[in-house]
């Protein structure tokens, strides 16, 4: 069957922006670069597979093809801004903090995962601040504040169980100047 047969065009395409397509694992996500000369149509259908970004869907479990299966949107905010933060959230995860909300001048929204908390934090206006809550059951919890437009981190409240962790890992961030890499 050409891999065309496969596209559903009853399901809604997933949209994902640049920032969250960037946080999938490398595991899931790629480029095609496969010719596939052995099936029939291959000439007409070509150019809607190769160089396109694919990633693998989890239920049920379905590679996706740009243009297929899901579109990547840009940014609104700076893609390195949103990718300061999420590499913030991510290491919080180390921590077993998991996001509870995020609020973008009096709009709060309830969140699960870095990956929604950047569909929250890009849809915010362009300048300002954003705030996330974060929490652990049994009372571990934390509140950060980002600067929108650069992604840096401004300040944070905290249990106390985690506070010293916070702080070393606000010094690291603070330090890596570009923000390029994990944190």
């Amino acid at each position: 069957m050409a891999p065309h047969a496969h596209a559903d065009s009853t399901k809604p395409i997933r949209r994902l922006s640049e920032a969250q397509y960037a946080l999938l694992s490398p595991d899931v996500r790629g480029i095609w670069t496969t010719e596939r000369d052995d099936l029939p149509g291959w000439p007409e259908i070509r150019d809607q597979y190769m160089g396109k970004r694919t990633m693998l869907s989890s239920a049920p479990c379905r590679l996706l093809i740009e243009g297929l299966g899901f579109e990547v949107v840009e940014d609104r905010h700076p893609h390195q801004a949103l990718m300061s933060i999420a590499n913030v959230l991510e290491a919080l995860r180390d921590l077993y903090l998991q996001v509870e909300w995020v609020q973008a001048e009096d709009d709060r929204r309830q969140v699960a995962g870095v990956s929604s908390a950047l569909d929250v934090i890009d849809a915010a206006p362009l300048e300002g601040e954003v705030t996330v809550k974060l929490s652990y059951p049994g009372g571990r919890s934390a509140t950060l504040r980002f600067a929108l437009a650069t992604g840096a981190w401004l300040d944070f409240e905290s249990s106390a169980d985690v506070r010293e962790d916070l702080r070393r890992l606000r010094d690291a961030h603070s330090k890596s100047g570009s923000q390029k890499g994990r944190v």
